[in-house]
């Protein structure tokens, strides 16, 4: 058995959708703390592929998580050459 306890799905959303607002309204101010909002945001939206792409394998239909990773590569890849 594992120990770890899974956040729930809701407060994840908060502290993403609360953490990106005051990231973008405060970052004319204090710049750290857009790179933190954005922060916020990724995390949200990462936990959000997870857990759709729970119901993707097997199924015959491409996971969004596969969708998501190849994506990341060519925005990585894209990076790098500019």
């Amino acid at each position: 058995m594992s120990d770890i306890k899974e956040i729930p799905a809701s407060t994840l959303a908060a502290f993403g959708i609360i953490g990106g607002l005051l990231g973008i309204y405060l970052s004319p101010y204090f710049p750290t703390a857009g790179a933190l909002g954005g922060m916020c945001a990724v995390i949200w939206g990462a936990e959000a592929v997870r857990r759709v792409s729970k119901y993707g394998l097997g199924t015959g239909v491409p996971s969004i998580g596969q969708i998501a990773m190849g994506m990341g590569i060519v925005a990585s890849m894209f990076g790098l050459a500019v």
